[in-house]
């Protein structure tokens, strides 16, 4: 047994310094948090008793429980600030049993009245993942067992009825591990292991698997299994070897720590600032990026590509000539280079004089220059169908012909669309 109990005292001590290596990160809160829980405690107990050299044993299962606890139960406090714990719990519990086994009488009782006070205080470990915590504690427990046997119904003649106290009063340093493990958004497991000794006992430790159901912010359902184990001996032949365990209940309250967080309210996005105008350089009413046109005069009509109703076609020609000078030609592959951009566009091409000459030589010439620059269009590419000639002569002005450069403004090759409707 005492192997054992060293087995185990080893065990959480090396939990415990694991613990203790474990990195901490920055506190939740600045404010002090507070828990108060009781807890109703179904309590057995399992002991070898002896008292000057006379040795009884009780053994209470589990199943004797109900039958013979008259009072047990716990109150546990906590006070944390930051990483920095303080725990305190205080138990009682009284038993009266008849199942005792002397060696020497045939009916033998034991009542056992105890008080266990616990105070401790450490540092909060953060765990290996999100919501883990682990409570590194040292501190000091004290015990004390009224231990009262009553002997009765000698089996050995001359035997009288006999009662002895075997009462116990200790104090020892121990150290806690007190881990708490999320499960799930509401349950977490929070066992509490303990050992100690070297006071007025040889060895105590303890054990408490328990399970939390987080009912509401502040209350906290806890339910678990408890067991504490002494090894106490002390001279004159007074020793007690076991202890206590059984299931236990609780209900924790908490409250301090940092305020609730208020509620955030949503905020209606600002509305966004009106994007600027595109841009349209010519202010035809078709964007610059779209505008297939871009230099369409103030004021034209002009379709959904930005191009006007009449696009002037830039040819030269000598005079009394219909021959394309070769300076023309930039310009006219301009405008076979919109009609491709634009398939859609039709329309005539119009030829154009001044009045210099005669009404009939000036109607003849405009043919020729008009079928000039629809020839050039057609070798580059274009239908004829969608560029047909025809000349006007002088008939049709668009400056004074008194002038040279009313005259010159006169003498013009326009692509007249068809494709755009009145």
């Amino acid at each position: 047994m005492n192997i054992k109990k060293k087995t185990l005292a080893a065990s959480v001590a090396a939990i415990a310094l694991a613990a203790a290596a474990l990195p901490a990160t920055a506190a939740p809160s600045e404010a002090w948090q507070f828990e108060l829980t009781p807890y109703l405690w179904g309590v057995g107990a399992d002991a070898d008793i002896e008292k000057n050299g006379r040795e009884a044993s009780l053994d209470m299962s589990t199943s004797d429980t109900f039958d013979a606890l008259e009072i047990g139960g716990s109150v546990l406090g906590i006070a944390q600030k930051n990483r920095w714990v303080f725990f305190t719990q205080l138990d009682y519990l009284k038993l009266d049993s008849d199942n005792v086994d002397d060696n020497t009488w045939q009916n033998a009782s034991m009542q056992l009245d105890s008080t266990l006070a616990t105070l401790g205080f450490g540092y909060q470990f953060d765990g290996w993942s999100e919501g883990q915590t682990f409570d590194v504690l040292l501190g000091v427990r004290n015990t004390n067992m009224g231990i009262e046997v009553e002997l009765d119904g000698p089996a050995i003649p001359g035997n009288t009825v006999q009662k002895y106290d075997a009462d116990q009063n200790v104090t020892d340093p121990i150290l806690m591990l007190r881990p708490s493990l999320p499960l799930s958004d509401k349950w977490r497991f929070n066992p509490t292991l303990a050992v100690g000794g070297g006071g007025d006992s040889d060895s105590v430790y303890e054990l408490q698997p328990q399970f939390q159901y987080q009912a509401t912010d502040n209350v906290a359902m806890r339910f678990g299994y408890r067991t504490i184990q002494y090894d106490i001996e002390k001279d004159n032949g007074n020793s007690f070897d076991g202890g206590f365990e059984g299931a236990f209940v609780g209900v924790g309250l908490t409250w301090g720590g940092a305020p609730a967080p208020a509620p955030v309210v949503a905020q209606a996005p600002a509305p966004r600032p009106a994007p600027p105008p595109p841009a349209d350089g010519d202010r035809d009413g078709v964007v610059d990026g779209r505008d297939q046109c871009p230099n369409t005069p103030a004021g034209d009509r002009v379709d959904a590509n930005g191009c006007g109703e009449n696009i002037r076609v830039e040819a030269m020609f000598d005079s009394d000539s219909a021959t394309i000078k070769p300076e023309s030609y930039a310009g006219l592959d301009r405008a076979v280079d919109l009609l491709k951009r634009v398939p859609g566009m039709r329309g005539v091409i119009e030829g154009h004089t001044d009045s210099t000459a005669s009404d009939t030589y000036n109607q003849a010439l405009s043919e020729r220059r008009a079928a000039a620059v629809a020839r050039y269009l057609v070798d580059h590419g274009i239908d004829i169908s969608r560029v047909p000639s025809k000349g006007f002569g002088e008939s049709q002005p668009v400056a004074d012909n008194a002038t040279p450069d009313g005259r010159a403004l006169n003498r013009r090759v326009v692509l007249r669309r068809t494709d755009m409707g009145k």
